[in-house]
């Protein structure tokens, strides 16, 4: 039992010594001894608001009032780190020494802002200028120096409720974050760094857990290898490799997307509907490498975005307006369900034709976020009414001004080759050239712009410019020309033969052969003038109009059937008027006999001139009582008579 006591009293004191020294060291050493840790580490002053406290729970140390660690010099956002309270646990041998060492360091509240300058350089980059002082200095001081290492242990630095401010004073961009738990563990300067960060932004919590491989080595500015994971809202983004202080970093990144949208809400974007086909799940891996000169570079992508799958490098430039290089390859992209599951091309065509084009405003800010030089390859492409193979594509973005070349594809039973431009720099304009060789023209038009009464294959060039805050306007101010040649085809809806044996009003169809026309369009008119084709036992000719704003026709074609009367042609005129997806057709009947009968006319005309010159002569004669002699004409007859009567008039007043 004596000896029992004996433990026991030894114990109290080893406990009570340590206590104790907390009230017997003086307040001033304990605050010069943090000042000095803190300083050393960070190289930047430290002030304390108020004295420090003892404290025996949860950890034997002591707690202080509020704390702020100075800025970079070229900083004029405040302090770097501002804590209401600091806690800091010591380690009790070391007082039973007599000296003090930290252990643990908890903050309640802090609020840090990191900062990138104009030049880049970084306000937390506190080592790294603390390794290049020692390298700057003379021999005997970097002696002095290297005789002392940084090391730095600290078994736990937590910080709880605390903001973070992140400023980039080279674009201007400025976020916070609140609410944040931070965690780190760095027993050892030589060993390895743990830490977690949990946050929230939007819904449920955000997790950033990692580690570094050698602090000390990372502190000084030199690589360090690092993992790094982040998971929310069930899907996980990850990094392995190595990384700098400054932000330099090389590995293997990989991300496990289960839900986009759920991923989107809880980092703060909340409300975001991804398309089917844009990655509303997805898998990504690639190679990082991250310079200094903020530039990222993905190598080796593979990537799955829904059933999309990508392959491919990109890189990109952070440095002012990010700048986006590289190239993509995909076997197959469908973007199909941007359309309305419940519409088909044909009726989404008919609502569309049926109510105008949309009038919602085009909004392409996007076009100013980014600039662009991208080569995009798929095997298979295909969008709402577009189907395409083959596709060689390259898309420039630059200054708001998008364009897209598309080198080759294959759609429409035919090859296509052109170019679309995107212009958003003083208000949107689009235009659009390009070259179509055996296209199917029944599924062209039926799927881009609901028309389905043109089939034929058809060799086709265009160019168009437009400019409108809308779809509408943009089609109400189109300008450009085209040709189109079509070398055998039909056109239904119209039969032109029965017309010209007045068999009908309309349905049926026409055969075609050799078709060609030009034209040009104007404030949205398409203006035709010169349509030729060739039908059976006839010629084609057209002429008119068609209304792309407004979807109305205002066409007429002219058949001509050769020597169909007696040697005479014969020409019939029919009439195309009204919406094109439900246009009214009609002969021209008095065109048609005006130019059919035209002949006969003049005879007829010449014959009843002729039959009522005769019936005036007579009567004339009658009255008169004139009768033309052989060779004269009534005129002549008439006039003699007058002639004879005047004389005779005149010489019986002189008598």
């Amino acid at each position: 039992m004596r000896y029992i006591k004996r433990v026991l009293a030894l114990i109290a004191i080893l406990i009570a010594v340590p206590v104790a020294a907390l009230w017997i060291i003086p307040e001033d050493r304990i605050l010069s001894a943090l000042e000095s840790r803190v300083e050393a580490a960070t190289g930047r002053a430290v002030r304390f608001e108020g004295g420090v406290s003892p404290s025996l729970y949860p950890q034997l140390g002591l707690t202080t009032g509020p704390v702020e660690i100075e800025n970079a010099s070229w900083s004029d956002a405040g302090p770097i780190l501002r804590a209401e309270k600091l806690h800091v646990a010591l380690d009790p041998i070391a007082l039973l020494r007599g000296k003090i060492a930290i252990e643990d360091v908890s903050a309640d509240t802090p609020q840090v802002i990191l900062e990138t300058a104009e030049d880049g350089a970084v306000n937390w980059d506190f080592f790294t200028n603390q390794s290049e002082a020692r390298q700057d200095s003379t021999p005997q001081a970097q002696k002095e120096t290297d005789a002392e290492p940084l090391n730095i242990s600290l078994r736990n630095l937590s910080l709880t409720d605390a903001a973070i401010r992140f400023v980039d004073r080279q674009n201007g961009q400025t976020v916070e974050i609140l609410d944040l738990d931070v965690s780190v563990q760095a027993p050892d300067a030589q060993g390895p760094t743990d830490f977690s960060i949990t946050f929230t932004r939007g819904q449920g919590p955000i997790v950033l857990s990692g580690q570094l491989g050698r602090t000390e080595t990372f502190l000084l500015g030199n690589e360090s290898p690092v993992t790094a994971q982040m998971t929310a809202a069930g899907s996980t983004l990850s990094f392995s490799g190595s990384a700098t202080l400054s932000g330099v970093a090389s590995g293997e990144i990989s991300a496990d997307i289960r839900e986009t949208k759920s991923l989107l809400t809880a980092i703060g974007l909340p409300g975001v509907d991804i398309p089917a086909g844009f990655g509303r799940k997805g898998t990504l891996s690639a190679t990082l490498n991250y310079g200094p000169e903020a530039r990222a570079e993905l190598g080796n992508i593979s990537a799955k975005l829904d059933e999309t799958i990508l392959t491919g490098a990109l890189a990109a430039d952070f440095a002012g307006t990010p700048t986006i290089t590289g190239a993509i390859a995909s076997p197959n992209i469908d973007l199909t369900s941007l359309a309305s599951s419940s519409d088909t091309p044909s009726e989404s065509s008919s609502r569309n034709t049926a109510s105008g084009w949309p009038t919602t405003p085009i909004d392409a800010s996007a076009l100013s976020a980014l600039n662009a030089d991208i080569l995009f390859s798929a095997e298979r492409f295909a969008v709402p009414g577009v189907a395409l193979s083959g596709l060689e594509s390259q898309l420039t973005i630059d200054n708001a001004r998008a364009v897209l070349n598309l080198t080759q594809a294959q759609g429409f039973g035919g090859q296509f080759s052109g170019k679309v431009i995107a212009n958003n720099r003083s208000g949107f304009s689009s235009s659009a050239s390009f070259t179509a060789r055996a296209v199917q023209l029944e599924t062209l038009l039926d799927q881009t712009i609901g028309y389905d009464r043109l089939v034929g294959s058809a060799d086709a060039e265009f160019s168009v410019l437009g400019s409108g805050a809308s779809i509408d306007r943009l089609m109400r101010s189109l300008r450009g020309e085209g040709r189109l040649s079509v070398p055998s085809g039909e056109l239904i809806g119209v039969a032109i033969a029965d017309l010209i044996l007045n068999q009908g009003e309309g349905g049926g169809r026409t055969v075609f052969s050799e078709l060609g026309a030009s034209f040009q369009i104007q404030d949205g008119v398409l203006s035709n003038s010169d349509l030729k084709a060739n039908l059976p036992a006839a010629q084609l000719a057209g002429q008119g109009k068609v209304d792309i704003g407004d979807q109305a026709l205002d066409y007429t074609l002219t058949p001509r059937l050769s020597e169909a009367r007696q040697g005479n042609d014969l020409v019939f005129p029919v009439i195309i008027t009204g919406s094109w997806s439900s246009p009214k057709i009609r002969p021209d009947l008095e065109a048609a006999i005006a130019e059919s009968f035209q002949s006969e006319i003049e005879e007829q005309k010449k014959a009843l001139e002729s039959r009522a010159k005769n019936a005036v002569a007579k009567e004339v004669q009658k009255q008169l009582g004139v009768e033309a002699t052989e060779g004269q004409s009534i005129e002549d007859a008439v006039t003699d008579k007058l002639k004879n009567d005047v004389i005779k008039g005149l010489g019986d007043l002189f008598k």
